[in-house]
């Protein structure tokens, strides 16, 4: 009994050694992380990087576009047309 007390008593010491300060530090360091490689990440891509994506994963069965338009009020017609040109294979 007295050996699972003074196991209890040092797990306790190494679960909480931490302050809850260190744990604020550390998760606001990460969301600065994040923040910092989203805006590097934004800088990068691009509407043509993402058809390109797009169209990749269509090719190899791993997505299927869902495209609307409205060829009565012709509206969204065009577009669909590009993206079912830009996005399906020929």
């Amino acid at each position: 009994m007295e050996e699972l007390a003074l196991l209890d008593d040092q797990f306790d010491k190494e679960s909480f050694s931490g302050s809850r300060e260190d744990e604020k530090e550390e998760e606001q360091q990460e969301g600065e992380h994040k923040a910092d490689t989203y805006r590097d990440l934004k800088k990068k891509i691009n509407a043509e990087d993402i058809w390109k994506a797009t169209r990749r994963t269509v090719l190899k069965h791993q997505a299927v576009p869902v495209l609307f338009g409205s060829a009565v009020l012709n509206r969204g017609i065009t577009q669909l047309l590009d993206a079912v040109n830009l996005l399906l294979p020929s």
